[in-house]
């Protein structure tokens, strides 16, 4: 998703559904909604009201009188299993530096992939679809010296991982590793030293987010449970580059636990 058209909250000129996302909203939004417990927005036609946004493996849709959270369907295969990985570190209160995860990062209440009797094919290629119940966030955007640090860690990984040359890989981690170096300084403030000891963490833990530019962080706009509180910069969005895979055995492993 990109810049502050993403926003969570209600805006005009909403993106139309792709055609698989239709026909998944088509074949399986009784059971979407029964197993989030909740309805999407309907407008007062009774249609569905148009996603709130939309980005390059999928959309986010409001909730029926529910302005805290969203509904997100995607087709990233990484999204879902490292999502339901940020969440369970949420639930056991994981702390960093005496903070909780749950300060750096959306509250995610459900995530949980369609069972089809074939696969879902995606612009012509099968693909995993996740759903994903998460906490609404605001579509303010970041500072600009928060963007600028963000953007270059994300920079470092695409370099990193779009190369075969040894040398390229090693300028991607210099380049990723400077961002964070800045964000832990403080360069970026409080919320960006949150995040960039999370980000840290994560890699430390061989499950790093690779793909945590400005427009993956957000405000949050509701005080939630340890230590979540209004006006935290969070990542809301957990896709993973699609040309870099350092992850996929870590989270097969985990879907197997």
């Amino acid at each position: 998703m990109a810049g502050s058209s993403v926003a969570f909250e209600r805006r005009s000129g909403r993106p139309s559904a792709p055609a698989w996302i239709r026909s998944i909203l088509s074949g399986w939004l009784p059971r979407i909604e029964e197993r989030i417990g909740t309805r999407l927005a309907r407008a007062p036609s009774g249609r569905l009201e148009p996603a709130l946004g939309e980005g390059q493996y999928g959309q986010v849709f409001a909730l029926q009188g529910d302005p805290t959270r969203v509904f997100k369907i995607t087709s990233d295969d990484t999204e879902g299993p490292l999502t339901a990985h940020i969440r369970t570190l949420q639930q056991q209160d994981q702390k960093i530096d005496g903070w909780n995860v749950i300060q750096v990062t959306t509250r995610i209440d459900l995530v949980f992939e369609f069972k089809p009797g074939k696969p879902f094919r995606v612009k012509g290629v099968p693909a995993r679809v996740f759903g994903i119940l998460r906490e609404a966030v605001s579509c303010v955007d970041v500072s600009p010296e928060m963007a600028a640090l963000l953007n270059r860690y994300t920079e470092g990984w695409e370099v990193n991982c779009s190369n075969f040359r040894q040398v390229d890989r090693v300028l991607g981690d210099l380049k990723t590793s400077s961002a964070l170096h800045k964000l832990v300084s403080g360069e970026a403030g409080p919320d960006g030293v949150r995040l960039g000891r999370f980000l840290e963490w994560m890699g430390g833990e061989n499950a790093p987010i690779m793909d945590v530019h400005e427009s993956n962080v957000a405000y949050r706009m509701f005080d939630g449970p340890s230590g979540a509180r209004v006006g935290q910069a969070v990542i809301y969005d957990f896709g993973v580059s699609k040309v870099c895979r350092p992850l996929l055995g870590y989270l097969e492993a985990m879907e197997r636990r």
